[in-house]
């Protein structure tokens, strides 16, 4: 009975919303910028930094009210388990895409041998 018990405490917690940490790229094929300039190139990367780092936030602030939330509903409240966010929320995708996009315009300053890209890098 005890092992059902932590059988059923995993799956719970598989449910909830995804460590930003493990979130990992999408793919972005680095050709969408090709007709980018050295200079475009940089203005999108900050922006796109931007977004990352803003969305990091929120998705690890929802991770940490998962935990918290199964942690308390498996103890207390079970129907709380109903409220946790799920793996695939709009946000950890849009965040999966935004880390493709920056892996993209690297890729992309580095074919086209942005001056700040190399010195940035070393």
């Amino acid at each position: 009975m005890h092992r059902l018990g932590w059988l059923i405490f995993l799956l719970l917690l598989n449910g909830c919303a995804e460590n930003p940490e493990k979130i990992q790229a999408a793919h972005t094929p680095f050709k969408l910028f090709d007709n980018y300039s050295c200079e475009e190139l940089k203005k999108e990367l900050t922006v796109v930094e931007f977004k990352i780092k803003e969305l990091y936030l929120k998705l690890n602030h929802e991770y940490e009210r998962d935990k918290d939330e199964a942690t308390w509903g498996i103890l207390f409240f079970p129907f709380t388990l109903l409220l946790l966010e799920g793996k695939h929320s709009p946000l950890a995708n849009e965040y999966a895409h935004l880390l493709g996009m920056r892996e993209a315009i690297n890729r992309g300053a580095f074919a086209k041998s942005c001056s700040w890209f190399t010195t940035s890098k070393n």
